[in-house]
């Protein structure tokens, strides 16, 4: 019997796990997280993302297979102006990081995403001699922040562009 409990447990899992991972695979597909709504790409997924605290929400959608060429991480701070410290936040974090070497960072400056206009920070890095383009985009919008990040291999970027700018263009919050 207690085998049997396991086995579903565990089917259970699995089916969970699947469709997370199957939410836009195949073509693509509207999505809403966190009052964040966004065209998903074919060949792309979305994950969530856990948190330490009940006032930030954050996912993932990120190109599917084992070597993840393309991502773009979404964060919504809930109830306040967050703009720069999620920028510098990250850009700490970065630097602080011991798997990333050669960081070349760009200025703040403002910029569009989509149809918002907020902040940006750009750089490039390596990870495990791999080098990725990054942008840092920030922006308060309906009392919260939003903070995206764009995160390319930079040999991939025709790949991966195109999807960057469906999910770009496609976003509201």
């Amino acid at each position: 019997m207690k085998m049997l409990c396991k086995i579903s447990s565990f089917s259970t899992i699995v089916f969970i796990i699947m469709m997370i991972f199957s939410s836009c695979q195949d073509s693509e597909k509207s999505v809403e997280l966190y009052g964040v709504s966004f065209v998903c790409p074919k060949g792309w997924v979305v994950e969530e993302e856990e948190s330490e605290a009940d006032y930030i929400n954050s996912f993932t959608i990120r190109k599917k297979g084992i070597l993840f060429s393309g991502d773009v991480l979404v964060t919504v701070i809930e109830g306040m102006s967050a703009q720069e410290i999620f920028l510098n936040g990250h850009k700490q974090a970065v630097q602080e990081s011991s798997t990333i070497k050669n960081l070349k960072f760009e200025g703040m400056k403002k910029s569009q995403y989509g149809i918002y206009s907020g902040l940006l920070v750009e750089y490039t890095a390596e990870t495990m001699s791999i080098e990725h383009e990054c942008k840092m985009y920030a922006f308060y919008e309906n009392g919260r922040t939003i903070g995206i990040i764009e995160n390319c291999v930079s040999e991939d970027r025709g790949t991966i562009y195109p999807a960057f700018k469906i999910i770009r263009e496609s976003m509201r919050f």
